[in-house]
């Protein structure tokens, strides 16, 4: 990536405060179908310590802190959080940045991850970074690192 970050209107006091009532719906929707995988992980990421775990910086840029351990169900064969299931994290998080930037229905173009390291069922305080980076006119770039 090439460039420095795109930086946006600043929140408003109340929108910093409400930045969870708005993102909720979408996340309970998201959590509340059956046979979606990786909805177990979103659940226990974005709401069940909500909304203490969510910082938010800046239109399009928010933190949210993983205070303790991951589902049983995102779990892969060696013992650690199955690669699929961060990227759905990962997916579901960045849309919910972007959605702070612009409030048109988002899909996701590409996806990359490069993991570096195992993610351990029982880590404990991990923070998840989201950030739009880029706002064009149809596209919108962003990135999350855990």
């Amino acid at each position: 990536m090439s460039g420095a970050r795109q930086h946006f209107a600043p929140l408003t006091d109340d929108e910093r405060r409400h930045f969870f009532d708005k993102v909720l719906p979408a996340v309970n929707a998201l959590t509340s179908q059956t046979g979606i995988w990786g909805a177990e992980l979103v659940k226990e990421a974005c709401i069940n310590h909500a909304p203490d775990c969510w910082i938010v910086l800046e239109r399009g840029h928010f933190v949210l802190r993983l205070p303790g351990g991951f589902p049983k169900e995102s779990m892969n064969g060696l013992g650690s959080v199955h690669g699929g299931a961060l990227a759905t994290l990962f997916d579901n998080l960045t849309t919910i940045a972007a959605s702070t930037v612009d409030r048109r229905s988002t899909v996701s173009v590409s996806l990359n991850c490069t993991f570096h390291a195992a993610v351990k069922l029982d880590a404990k305080d991990l923070d998840v970074e989201c950030w739009v980076f880029k706002a064009g006119k149809t596209l919108l770039f962003t990135r999350a690192e855990l």
